[in-house]
Order: C-alpha cells, then sequence, then structure tokens
C-alpha cells in the first residue's frame, strides 16, 4: 500500500471564476514520480464534520516534468464541503497528508492521435499530458475538445492558447455546449485516434455512448469520471 506522505500547501491560483489551482510544495530532498493523468488523495490534519471525511481525491494538473510542487483544480463556490473550506482558507504552509500517485488514466504508447475530451474541471489531468507532452516534444497530433459554460468558468484559457502556439501539433476546440456526435465525427479522425474524456459522469457516459456510436473500438477509449465533494 502506498503511505501517505506531508506537503505543505504553497500556493493558490486562480484559474477561472470560483476556479483555483491549489499547489502542493514537494519537500527539499523528496522525489514525486507520477504519470500524466494519474491523481492523489489528500487528507487534512483536521477533523471534518461531513459524511466523506477529511480525505479527497484530486487529478493532477502538473506536468511530471515538474519537480518543485503538484498542482490540482477544482470548483470552489459558494455551497462547499467543509474539505474545501479547510484548504481554501488555511494558512499558506500548512501540511496536509497525500497518497499517491494513483489511477490508470494515463497515456498509452501509440503512434494514433490523441484526442482530450474534457468538460468543465475535467480539463484537471489533460493539463499534465498536454504539459508533459509538449515538453517533451511530442510528434502525436494531438486534439483537446473543451466544453464549459463559458469563458468566465474555462480554467487555463491562457495557458492552453500558449501551449498551442508551442506545440503545433496541438489543436484546441474550444465550446460553450455539449460535446455532440457532429463535433466528434467534424473534428477528430475516428478511424486513427484514442480518445481520453474526463467530466462529469453524465457527461462521459454520454461522450463514449456516442464513441460506441461511431464505431470507436472499447480499447481506444479511456475515461475518468468526476463526482462532487
Amino acid at each position: 500500500m502506498i503511505s501517505e506522505k506531508k506537503f505543505p500547501i504553497i500556493e493558490r491560483v486562480k484559474v477561472a471564476d470560483s476556479t483555483y489551482e491549489l499547489r502542493f510544495g514537494i519537500p527539499k530532498g523528496e522525489e514525486f514520480n507520477y504519470l500524466p493523468g494519474q491523481y492523489v488523495v489528500v487528507r487534512v490534519n483536521k477533523k471534518v464534520a461531513d459524511s466523506k471525511g477529511p480525505s479527497r481525491s484530486f487529478s493532477i494538473s502538473s506536468s511530471p516534468t515538474n519537480k518543485k510542487y503538484i498542482s490540482t483544480c477544482f470548483r470552489f463556490r459558494d455551497e462547499i464541503s467543509e474539505f474545501k473550506n479547510e484548504i481554501m482558507n488555511c494558512e499558506l504552509g500548512t501540511e496536509v497528508f497525500i497518497r499517491g500517485p494513483l489511477g490508470k488514466f494515463t497515456l498509452t504508447e501509440s503512434e494514433k492521435n490523441i484526442v482530450l475530451i474534457a468538460g468543465g474541471v475535467g480539463i484537471t489531468p489533460f493539463m499534465s499530458m498536454i504539459c508533459y507532452l509538449t515538453e517533451n516534444k511530442n510528434k502525436q497530433k494531438i486534439t483537446l475538445i473543451y466544453t464549459n459554460r463559458g469563458e468566465e468558468t474555462r480554467a487555463y484559457s491562457k495557458e492552453l492558447k500558449d501551449l498551442e502556439k508551442k506545440n503545433k501539433n496541438l489543436k484546441l476546440v474550444i465550446r460553450d455546449e455539449r460535446v455532440t456526435l457532429d463535433c466528434i465525427k467534424e473534428k477528430t479522425d475516428i478511424k486513427e485516434s484514442i480518445y481520453y474524456i474526463c467530466g462529469t459522469t453524465a457527461m462521459v457516459l454520454s461522450v463514449v455512448e456516442m464513441l460506441k456510436e461511431l464505431g470507436v473500438s472499447e480499447d481506444r477509449i479511456k475515461f475518468e469520471k468526476f463526482s462532487g465533494y
């Protein structure tokens, strides 16, 4: 079993309306190796009076090449859990317990194109993937279909535009409405792509059904479902 380690909260960065990137500093002399797309379990050192307790799972948004910190991204609205209230309002430098890395929602070695379909904060693991592939000058074509309610709530807008400039193989498809079957057909190569989907359960299941309808085999579909907490 993977043991917990203490990491300090070193920074909170607003990346969209009510959406923040939370950064955990990697302690000096420590290593934290992970794959793009993996997640960690974060536990606060405080009793939390809700049904889910003091721990939550968060996808990692930072690239594995970043040796200074690991980060995640989440929404912080008016009605929040006691857990989020603690990690957003405690003093910087406060230590939390982190267990990981965990998960199999990772890049598959293949020469096929990569299609990333994100809904809302489902962009989180894809930021890790895109940054990593860009930094390593990967030659695979990457299409990101990113759906959100609008520009104000779209996390990492500037960062993604900058990455598209740096990576000639990256194409952004930004939508303020749901992903449709026609969008997938028009913007992606159905026969030559591996699909990664991340978002709410309803969004993920809907896109998976569309891909199956288009004839995409299960071995070319990977997904991660986010639930509220």
